[in-house]
């Protein structure tokens, strides 16, 4: 029976290691739970932020602390509701109501723009978003990165210029597609955006996470307390 008890627990072990599931989504209806929604549309008329550093708070609607920064230079944060030439993928303009947009020289793609979820852990988010596309140049490349409270990075999804990630918006203005990341757990702290010349609007995101089974930590800690007891039985019964 000890050596039962020493496999579970070794296999459990190995299982409490293991990271949690994640999927790159590219469709709202797969964000799981209530969605919270920041639309950007306070930073329109003289509420617009060109080129900051920040933090400035984008949750203020919904009444949550949500950092928008950018701790390098150059400063390539914008809240605006101004025009962005997106080359192939036209442009983003006032129609669209106010976005987040980030703007980098010479495709130098080195300086994150990050947003941080001070009111909580979240599990899964998407934008609708955009960039700058054209067919002379691979700089079409944006990335969401999530990171956990200690700065371990837990997802990466890239979007290619070239794959089937690519958005391609040749025939409208204000257009674009839905992009993010989900998680089983609601483990992601903050997130960076990395891109050339991106937009991005409608920020949705979740707390819930996307299984009830328990995560393997907590049934080693389960097993280890059921082996204790058990154990704890046998001694009991063997000084009777």
């Amino acid at each position: 029976m000890k050596n039962k008890i020493l496999g579970t627990l070794s296999l459990l072990s190995i299982l409490a290691v293991q990271p949690a599931n994640a999927a790159f989504i590219t469709d709202i209806s797969s964000l799981t739970g209530a969605v919270n929604l920041i639309d950007f549309s306070e930073f329109t008329g003289s509420n617009q932020h060109h080129r900051v550093n920040g933090p400035i708070n984008i949750g203020t609607p919904i009444g949550e602390n949500i950092e928008v920064s950018t701790a390098q230079d150059p400063l390539d944060l914008w809240l605006t509701n101004t025009t962005w030439d997106l080359s192939n993928n036209q442009e983003w303009n006032s129609g669209r109501n106010g976005f987040l947009g980030i703007s980098q020289p010479d495709n130098v793609n080195v300086f994150p723009v990050r947003i941080d979820f001070n009111s909580g852990n979240i599990s899964s988010f998407g934008f609708f978003m955009n960039y700058f596309s054209r067919r002379d140049a691979n700089n079409g490349v944006v990335s969401l990165s999530a990171f956990d409270s200690g700065s371990t990075l837990l997802e990466e999804f890239v979007i290619n210029g070239s794959d089937s990630t690519s958005i391609n918006t040749p025939s409208s203005n204000n257009d674009g597609a839905f992009r993010g990341i989900k998680r089983d757990n609601a483990d992601i702290a903050y997130i960076e955006l990395l891109g050339f010349h991106a937009v991005f609007d409608d920020l949705q995101f979740t707390r819930a996470g996307t299984s009830s089974v328990p995560e393997p930590g907590s049934i080693l800690l389960l097993m280890l307390g059921l082996a204790g007891i058990r154990a704890s039985a046998r001694n009991s019964k063997k000084t009777h």
